[in-house]
């Protein structure tokens, strides 16, 4: 557990100073199907084209929040799972579960910074 906690601090500190908000990127197109499923075709480039001088701040917020939910995920997978600790990244609800949340969080960025 120490280990995805130390993972995802060293993500958010790399993604803000050098990457300046790049890894914010992954869950803003992981969101991108649920986007247009709940919006409608379209509606995720037409938004993307409205944001305007708000996407590096959204980009700067999604890269502090994601990495969070490494350490969650670890937690939700040792809950369902019989594996050994050193094990549970292979377990398929791990990736499932960082899959849907990453998906969830770029579309509320996204609904957020484009109001």
């Amino acid at each position: 557990m120490r280990w995805w906690i130390f993972a995802a601090a060293l993500l958010i500190l790399v993604g803000w100073f050098p990457l300046m908000g790049l890894p914010g990127v992954v869950p803003l197109y992981l969101g991108y199907p649920l986007y247009e499923l709940c919006f409608g075709a379209g509606s995720f480039e037409q938004t993307n084209a409205t944001l305007g001088d708000n996407t590096w701040p959204m980009f700067l917020v999604l890269t502090t929040v994601w990495p969070i939910l490494l350490p969650l995920g670890w937690l939700v997978a040792g809950k369902f799972s019989q594996s050994p600790p050193l094990h549970k990244y292979k377990n398929p609800i791990f990736f499932g579960f960082l899959l849907l949340s990453l998906s969830v969080v770029g579309c509320l960025g996204l609904l957020l910074f484009s109001r």
